[in-house]
């Protein structure tokens, strides 16, 4: 099979996942997300190599920017913050890959935490891809880990629910290469 072909049934399922809303299929977005955005031949960009489309992400307020605008009004920080609300809300920006991934979506007892982080630690640690325990964990897979125990998101694990925002913006942004491919 072509990367093209196996981006459009990887992008297909990435739909169905996010059409479908069952929290048990967010384990699998996160093995679908790492194989397009982050594994280090990524999906979307062997399958955009023919078509050269120039994909930008939407991205909300990253959670350092939050947190500097509340210290500079002189509102004490949270201790937690997440965001799941884009895309489609708030103002938001486009931004290329390299910067989606570094952006932040959870901002935890001083620890930020990116999109490449929370696709990483759901698929290589909740079992997405692998099931890792809890003893072999980061200082940061930990905080992501607790973090998901802890707090309920729309019905979902918090970590599981931010991974169901990073979905929406993805198939958003890879919408025009899926529609190239057909």
């Amino acid at each position: 099979m072509t990367p093209e072909q196996i981006f459009a049934i990887k992008y297909d399922r990435l739909e169905e996942i996010l059409t479908g809303q069952r929290v048990s299929d967010l384990v699998d977005l996160s093995a679908i997300l790492r194989l397009m955005l982050v594994d280090r031949l990524r999906l979307m960009d062997l399958a955009n190599r023919t078509h050269g489309l120039k994909i930008r992400f939407e991205v909300g307020p990253a959670t350092e920017d939050d947190m500097r605008d509340r210290q500079a009004a002189g509102v004490p920080a949270p201790t937690e913050a997440i965001s799941t609300d884009w895309p489609g809300l708030k103002v938001n920006r486009l931004v290329a890959i390299d910067e989606y991934l570094k952006h932040t979506l959870i901002f935890r007892h001083g620890q930020h935490f990116s999109v490449r982080q929370v696709i990483k630690v759901c698929a290589n640690k909740f079992g997405g891809v692998h099931l890792d325990v809890p003893s072999g964990d980061t200082v940061e897979e930990s905080a992501l880990r607790r973090l998901n125990d802890e707090i309920q998101l729309g019905g979902a694990p918090a970590v599981l629910s931010v991974l169901y925002a990073i979905g929406r913006s993805t198939a958003q942004a890879l919408r025009p290469l899926r529609e190239a491919i057909r």
